[in-house]
């Protein structure tokens, strides 16, 4: 499985966080470029790879359940507009057990919506935190000191349909489980402190 560039490095903290696609990485970018008063385009160009990270930087891994990203992924597909080119045109107005069967057949390394949390180096991060907890996070417990504001890291982008919304039948629900086992043991695992301890073994 081949890696993501989808870290981005806070210069001034000494910190590195990463995160998938679909798991707060646009917000992460946004984040970056407000603390490095930048512009989203730029800093979303200077993400780098797990193993490109400064080694007296700290990474931090954001993590999110597999079921809502799948879920996430699926309402963006409804909800955002593309070309009869693209991928995902031919999703439109399907069932997410469509969805799941184009990503079975594709493969999880073709596109980066499909690949696992685990491709960007999570399971080698000092700490993880859950997508889900990581406003709370970053501001009573993250272990590196007083950091900026932050607004909506946890809440990923807006759409007029929530993400929770989405039904998924038992059976879809397992599927995706399985395809993404060592994700959802990362996301178990994940408690804001450092994984180093209890990281899962990789194969």
């Amino acid at each position: 499985m081949r890696t993501l560039r989808a870290w981005n490095l806070f210069p001034a903290w000494k910190l590195a966080f990463g995160a998938a696609a679909k798991c707060g990485s646009t917000s992460l970018v946004n984040l970056c470029a407000r603390e490095n008063h930048g512009e989203l385009a730029e800093w979303r160009r200077r993400r780098v790879y797990f193993e490109e990270i400064p080694h007296h930087y700290r990474r931090v891994a954001v993590v999110r359940h597999p079921l809502a990203r799948f879920k996430s992924l699926y309402v963006n597909i409804q909800e955002r507009p593309r070309s009869k080119k693209n991928f995902y045109a031919a999703l439109e107005g399907r069932e997410p057990e469509q969805l799941l069967d184009a990503i079975k057949q594709a493969g999880l390394d073709y596109d980066i919506h499909f690949q696992p949390q685990v491709s960007i180096g999570v399971e080698n991060a000092d700490t993880v935190v859950r997508l889900e907890e990581f406003d709370n996070w970053w501001r009573f417990v993250n272990p590196y000191g007083r950091l900026g504001a932050v607004h909506g890291v946890g809440k990923c982008n807006a759409s007029s349909t929530p993400s929770e919304d989405v039904e998924l039948s038992r059976e879809t629900e397992l599927e995706i489980l399985r395809l993404y086992a060592r994700d959802l043991e990362v996301w178990e695992l994940a408690d804001g402190s450092t994984i180093r301890t209890h990281r899962p073994a990789t194969s």
